[in-house]
């Protein structure tokens, strides 16, 4: 269909890419059928998510900040029989694995490694993700007027920061959300501006529900590659305030000690809606 075209041909462009990480790629099943089941606690996913997603590893999860990142990865084992990359989208931790691990789909696991369930060498690294039609916002259920926790959805790039009726946002402990207190604003009418870890930035107003996402009239522009530097601040033709200025980032490898580990080929994850859950207990099953 379509999204299975668009990732194909975005995964080819990427074939000559020098990826910036390593590590072990295992696999997991996850019902994506309920998106909140990962750790990242997403309200809504893109279509492509259902089958291709992946758990980060501890070291780079950084407090929920690379939910919703997408990633090309590939195995550069010599066991591996396949030669194919994947996009996946990244929604979930992996408590367990180390630096450089990712803990796959099993259909992304299969494509590119020709493998059944098992601990196989991967390369990979942060790439636009392949989304459709426009940025979503979405408000956290049990939100209200004086504390408001919202979610960007549907965006080809990460987002780096939030304000509500400018407002500023932290994060959300143990889920991906921005959360603001407003001192009473009209949900119906909320003034939010979006930026992307690239410097760009979205503002627009729109009427939030909790528990409901609501579309926006923009979407960012790539690229997300580690390696890329934005060469111009943008903002989206409908914006309702001037753009903000703010520094491209991208992940930081922790210290090159790594504690020592021994999960099993396919770690368990069984995550709770719940944004307080913080760790989750690894099976030698693949799929749960």
């Amino acid at each position: 269909d379509h999204h299975m075209m668009l990732l194909l041909l975005l995964a080819l462009l990427y074939v000559s890419v020098v990826y910036s990480f390593q590590g072990d790629g295992t696999t997991y099943t996850l019902d994506q059928t309920v998106p909140s089941t990962g750790n990242c606690n997403f309200m809504s996913i893109p279509p492509f998510a259902v089958t291709n997603y992946a758990a980060l590893n501890n070291f780079q999860w950084d407090n929920t900040a690379n939910c919703g990142k997408c990633a090309l990865v590939k195995c550069i084992d010599s066991r591996c029989t396949s030669s194919q990359s994947a996009i996946v989208f990244i929604l979930d931790r992996c408590p367990e694995c180390l630096y450089g691990d990712l803990d796959l789909s099993p259909s992304v696991f299969q494509t590119i490694t020709g493998s059944p369930p098992s601990r196989l060498t991967i390369s990979w690294d942060f790439v636009d993700c392949p989304v459709t039609g426009n940025l979503e916002i979405c408000l956290k259920s049990g939100s209200n007027q004086y504390w408001t926790a919202v979610q960007p959805a549907n965006s080809v790039v990460s987002v780096q920061s939030v304000t509500i009726n400018n407002y500023p946002t932290t994060p959300l402990a143990g889920a991906y959300y921005f959360v603001a207190q407003p001192n009473g604003a009209d949900l119906s009418r909320v003034s939010v501006s979006l930026t992307s870890v690239l410097g760009q930035t979205v503002s627009e107003t729109v009427s939030l529900a909790a528990g409901q996402c609501s579309p926006l009239h923009s979407q960012f522009h790539g690229s997300e590659s580690v390696s890329a530097v934005p060469t111009a601040k943008t903002t989206s033709s409908s914006a309702t305030s001037k753009p903000s200025i703010s520094p491209s980032s991208s992940p930081t490898k922790p210290s090159s000690t790594k504690p020592s580990k021994n999960p099993s080929l396919s770690p368990s994850r069984n995550p709770s809606p719940s944004p307080t859950k913080t760790s989750k207990s690894p099976s030698l099953s693949p799929s749960r």
